[in-house]
């Protein structure tokens, strides 16, 4: 390190360790130094004091405490391992990085003022459970494969007892076996799945061989981050820059009118409908092309498409989407387990007179601005725009490279096909791009809204919509058919397509009622009223 980041360090160790007053004191002298908060380095926290929990873990502890049951936050991942496994290496390797990371063996509790802290246990025992189901018959094993499966899902976490990472290795045969993980999200991410599964595969490395899993742990853990966000929220640093996003958010509807076969339940069912989407090679060929053409990513190109959809078919023109982003712009916290993603709010509001080509310029910058402030805690903006611990919208957008299998040694490694999903939003659009271009994807929907059919149907219709689009950028977004061949069957047209500006029926009814003011709106047994009246 150079004398200066040495001396930033020693300001930031300082800054934490004094008190509230002399903190003050302290961001008054940083400014008139011209030091910015964040210049300084995250410290390690002083663990004889409480450690706070962050923003997400206080949102997510309060969603536990309203139904403790519910497997809406559970973060799960599978592997499918095809070879000699070595079962004592996998479940040693999984030891180390129980050790290795902190947040695995972390419980929370209240404090006596309400606040929440987060109890790292010294020791945690490994909850890593064989079940042998060689030698059974092909079907009955898989169907006791697919039970195991949604029960590791399902199966409530203890957030104050723990543990909250729970293994299982299923055995289907001498060289087959599947790697279950569920871990809550109170402790974890996507992104920490990764993290973890190379720790482990790295140990699983070492001890199949013989050596000692002697890899160090992060310089930081996952508190760290914690504590130094509780102390920038008491700077204040980010109260306008919030505001301002939460005023601009207040304009918008939060909820999305999609067309659902089930009636909003009181409290939801957090099971999801996966529906792949059926996307061609060419497609993402084409997506590649147009984004381009305009010095676009592909991310921008299905944002704006999937903004699009949500408006069509819900007849709405203002529209909420939520993007989760990693929020791991310092290097050193990349390597840690522990529930750093954030998401942002876009706002878009949509003319179906605009055409494609612009609506991406618009979905491009949306994107940009949100991600300058990902580092803004979502829990935070989200007060005041709805209700206690729900978000203020029901749609999320994601898009990720396709992430790379792990490396065991001796084995071949593959993701599980379509493990159970839960489902925190009514409608989530999920994407994974090949380093070729290759797209894959799925809506994901909530089941206590939608019927495998109801979701089928949105599933082709945002297919037919993006090709359309793509085919002409230049078209207005209104004259893309999202009509698919399901649809048109029904309709008795063949393969011909609709075209035209679509208009909702609330603007037809006003157009009628503007051109002919004097006409008999509403008759009700003699009783006449105009739509003029």
């Amino acid at each position: 390190m150079s004398a200066f980041a040495d001396r930033l360090a020693a300001l930031a160790e300082r800054y934490a360790a004094a008190t509230t007053l002399q903190r003050r004191h302290l961001l008054t002298r940083f400014e008139q130094a011209e030091v910015a908060f964040d210049d300084l380095p995250i410290p390690r926290a002083d663990r004889s004091r409480p450690l706070p929990a962050s923003d997400a873990q206080r949102r997510l502890w309060f969603l536990w405490r309203l139904d403790p049951t519910s497997p809406a936050y559970t973060v799960s991942g599978g592997l499918r391992l095809e070879g000699r496994l070595d079962t004592a290496a996998l479940e040693g390797a999984f030891a180390g990085a129980l050790r290795r990371h902190e947040v695995l063996r972390t419980r929370f509790r209240e404090d006596q003022d309400g606040s929440l802290l987060q109890i790292v246990d010294a020791a945690a025992g490994l909850d890593f459970v064989v079940h042998d189901l060689a030698g059974r018959p092909k079907d009955e094993a898989q169907g006791e494969l697919t039970l195991l499966t949604r029960a590791m899902v399902e199966q409530p976490f203890d957030l104050e007892a723990g543990p909250l990472l729970r293994l299982a290795l299923i055995r289907l045969g001498p060289e087959e076996h599947v790697l279950l993980m569920a871990l809550h999200h109170i402790v974890c991410d996507a992104w920490s799945l990764d993290v973890l599964t190379r720790d482990v595969s790295a140990g699983y490395a070492a001890l199949a061989s013989g050596r000692a899993d002697d890899q160090p742990a992060p310089p930081l853990q996952f508190a760290d981050w914690a504590s130094w966000q509780s102390l920038r929220t008491e700077a204040g640093i980010d109260d306008a820059a919030i505001e301002s996003i939460r005023a601009e958010l207040r304009q918008a509807p939060s909820s999305i009118n999609l067309p659902s076969d089930i009636a909003r339940p009181a409290s939801g069912n957090a099971l999801a409908v996966r529906l792949g989407l059926d996307f061609p090679a060419t497609l993402g060929v084409r997506v590649r092309e147009v984004a381009s053409e305009r010095g676009l990513t592909a991310h921008a190109v299905l944002l704006a498409a999937f903004a699009v959809f949500l408006s069509r078919s819900s007849g709405q023109a203002d529209i909420r989407i939520g993007l989760p982003v990693a929020n791991r712009g310092r290097a050193v916290v990349q390597g840690v387990v522990g529930p750093f993603v954030n998401t942002v709010a876009l706002r878009f509001h949509i003319d179906l007179r605009t055409s494609f080509a612009d609506l991406l310029e618009v979905a491009a910058s949306t994107s940009r601005a949100a991600l300058a402030r990902q580092d803004l805690p979502f829990e935070r903006i989200a007060e005041g725009l709805a209700s206690a611990g729900e978000a203020p919208f029901e749609a999320m957008f994601g898009h990720q490279r396709t992430p790379l299998a792990p490396s065991f040694p001796g084995l071949v490694v593959r993701p599980l096909a379509n493990p159970p999903e839960t489902a925190k939003f009514d409608v989530v659009l999920g994407i994974e791009e090949s380093e070729d271009g290759t797209l894959e994807g799925a809506l994901i929907l909530s089941a206590a809204r939608f019927s495998p059919e109801a979701g089928q149907r949105l599933a082709d219709r945002f297919t037919s919509l993006l090709t359309t689009l793509l085919a002409s950028p230049g078209a207005a977004i209104g004259d893309a058919s999202m009509l698919s061949v399901a649809d048109r069957d029904a309709l008795g047209m063949g393969c011909v397509w609709l075209s035209g500006l679509f208009v909702g029926l609330a603007d037809r009814v006003s157009s009628v009622a503007s051109a002919f003011p004097s006409r008999v709106a509403i008759d009700d047994g003699g009783v006449e009223v105009s739509y003029g009246a």
